[in-house]
């Protein structure tokens, strides 16, 4: 288990469009996925982001983590 030096919470609600961009984005900081923890919050999105963020969550189980 890593040590999480930064916890990001992420509102999701129909942002479909979005999400990959801002989960990319996270990912992509220099400080290093090891050190960074992703958490969903979903308030019943229609569209498609709850899928978009369960597959994160499947490739960074560690690190991502969806909340319904």
């Amino acid at each position: 288990m890593y040590m999480i030096k930064i916890s990001v919470i992420i509102p999701c609600y129909n942002v479909e469009e979005y999400i990959e961009e801002c989960i990319e984005s996270i990912l992509c900081q220099t400080i290093g996925i090891e050190n960074i923890q992703i958490i969903f919050i979903d308030d019943g999105s229609t569209d498609s982001s709850a899928e978009i963020c369960k597959e994160y969550n499947e490739r960074f189980p560690d690190n991502i983590i969806y909340v319904y």
